[in-house]
């Protein structure tokens, strides 16, 4: 998404996931960090299961928000 930003002010990210990276994490911190960084807004929404109920890993949606990216 870094490379598509004009004016970093003026965009929000919005990542909607349930954050059960199958990835190392160091990349999705890095990133996020690097968009808080340059002023571009960024905001996780935990995704839901079949009765509305929040289901995410609350261990990495809590490093992601340490790294600037609230999320909901």
């Amino acid at each position: 998404a870094r490379s598509l930003i004009e004016v970093p002010s003026r965009t929000l990210v919005v990542v909607i996931s349930d954050f059960e990276e199958g990835a190392p994490l160091g990349g999705l911190l890095a990133e996020v960090r690097a968009l808080v960084t340059t002023g571009c807004h960024v905001l996780g929404c935990a995704s839901l299961d079949d009765a509305g109920r929040p289901r995410y890993s609350t261990g990495v949606a809590g490093q992601l928000v340490a790294a600037g990216m609230p999320v909901a």
